[in-house]
């Protein structure tokens, strides 16, 4: 018989949303919206789980269209318990957590994890769980999640372009303020966009520079250009 994929203590419904809620915020946020959320959860890996970025984002990058990518975005943020999903019995008030190991990264045989996140019910195999169990019992149960704690998931959700390029207009302001007709160096200027935004990604910082920053500042030989070559081709 498979282990117990539900912490045994239920809790009650109070302050649960539906997973279709969960699901309609999420595909509000198509495109570069499911990027941030995903880098968000790398952002946040506890230390003893860094092991896991790569299989994330490799996931996530491989994902063919955004029903994958959603896919993948609740994956990861539920395998790390940046969301908690809980498989309920909703005539009995009763919900319980569904524990992170059930979501990955090694595969379980007896639930199937995507199923369970496309269609938001606890996907399990009921044979697998010993007569009387929650599992058996809750197979296929509806389930649930905190809202709190999904409106603090994308509160930690990478900047917008929009606020990154509000960002880097004063920065260079600033800079040409206090230093006026010298160029600011690339690693200055990023590094004073990240202390003002915590969650941008090396990714956004770059295409920022790219976007915003004057050409003389990039030009090979300039205090602003002068970095290696290996750098002045990623912002090509």
């Amino acid at each position: 018989m498979a282990p117990s994929l539900l912490e045994p203590s239920p809790r009650s419904l109070s302050g649960l949303r539906p997973w279709a809620w969960l699901i309609e915020r999420i595909e509000q946020q198509a495109g570069k919206g499911l990027d941030e959320l995903v880098q968000g959860v790398l952002i946040h890996l506890a230390r003893d789980l860094q092991f896991l970025a790569p299989n994330i984002q490799g996931r996530y990058v491989r994902a063919e269209c955004d029903t994958d990518r959603l896919i993948e975005v609740l994956r990861a943020a539920l395998m790390v318990g940046r969301v908690t999903a809980f498989a309920t019995e909703p005539i009995g008030g009763k919900a319980f957590e569904i524990r992170k190991y059930a979501w990955g990264p090694v595969p379980l045989e007896h639930h199937d994890a995507e199923r369970s996140i496309g269609d938001g019910i606890f996907a399990v195999r009921a044979g697998s769980f010993r007569d009387g169990s929650l599992d058996r019992w809750l197979a296929n149960a509806p389930l649930f999640v905190g809202e709190k704690q999904v409106n603090e998931w994308f509160k930690l959700r990478a900047p917008s372009s929009a606020a990154l390029r509000a960002t880097a207009v004063q920065v260079m302001a600033g800079h040409n303020q206090a230093s006026p007709g010298q160029p600011m160096r690339r690693q200055d200027f990023l590094g004073a966009v990240r202390a003002k935004h915590a969650t941008v990604s090396d990714r956004q910082l770059k295409a920022l520079w790219k976007e915003t920053a004057p050409e003389e500042w990039k030009r090979p030989g300039t205090k602003g250009g002068s970095r290696s070559g290996r750098d002045r081709q990623s912002d090509r």
